[in-house]
């Protein structure tokens, strides 16, 4: 009996022992593992280029655009200017224009008053002088300071034919369908008070002879003429010449 309590109590001795000799062994085990090197064969890895470009491209086809109708190129009505001839005519002298051409009719003049009373004679007819004869020539506004008949003459001449090259439509020429130099001839009077009076113009067509009487009747009052220091009417001539450039 004594002999199995012995045998039992060894038993139980060396499972203990066995125990732990087998968990250090083990533990050993373990640790020359971890301490182990092993060669690690690298496996080659094939690689793809692989686009990383998250843009997204849309292939756009502009729709083409109609070219806009072409507006027929319209030439711009050129201004005809106006070249004006600044000397008088004398009208006591035949002019080198033809006769069809100038104004040649004579200025119509008021009759004069026949007196019903015996004995009393009628009124003299008032004369009408030459712009070129007279003895002192009419005075226009703005040209006070000249003294000859020449400056006087001159002066006027100009300044009529600044008036003439702003008031007259010079887009008749090309609205009458003209191409060429054309010419107007103007006559008229400036009677004793200074006054323009019995305008008269002769052209190719008559808007231009229109167009020129309305400009005459522009031109201001001005001091008249005087013959033996006697107020007098003078007759006036312009040739006013259009030209196409």
């Amino acid at each position: 009996m004594k002999t199995s309590q012995k045998h039992d109590a060894n038993l139980q001795k060396n499972s203990t022992l066995y125990f732990q000799v087998g968990l250090i062994l083990t533990l050993l085990a373990t640790y020359g593992l971890f301490e182990m090197q092993f060669q690690i064969k690298s496996i080659p890895v094939i690689t793809y280029p692989v686009d990383t470009d998250d843009t997204i491209y849309v292939n756009y086809v502009p729709k083409p655009t109609p070219e806009p109708a072409k507006a027929k190129k319209v030439e711009p009505v050129r201004k005809k200017l106006l070249a004006i001839s600044f000397k008088p005519i004398d009208n006591n002298s035949p002019t080198k224009e033809p006769t069809k051409d100038v104004v040649t009719e004579p200025i119509p003049l008021s009759k004069p008053t026949v007196n019903k009373k015996p004995g009393k004679p009628a009124p003299a007819e008032k004369s009408t002088y030459s712009i070129i004869g007279v003895e002192q020539v009419p005075i226009y506004p703005g040209c006070e300071d000249f003294q000859t008949n020449d400056e006087l003459r001159n002066c006027m001449s100009k300044k009529i034919g600044r008036l003439i090259g702003r008031k007259f439509d010079s887009d008749l020429i090309s609205e009458l369908g003209f191409s060429d130099k054309q010419k107007v001839y103007v006559q008229f009077t400036i009677d004793e008070l200074g006054n323009v009076t019995q305008v008269k113009a002769r052209a190719p067509h008559k808007r231009l002879e229109n167009e020129a009487i309305k400009v005459i009747h522009k031109i201001p009052k001005m001091i008249p003429a005087k013959q033996s220091n006697k107020e007098v009417a003078v007759m006036y001539s312009i040739p006013i010449t259009l030209k196409v450039q």
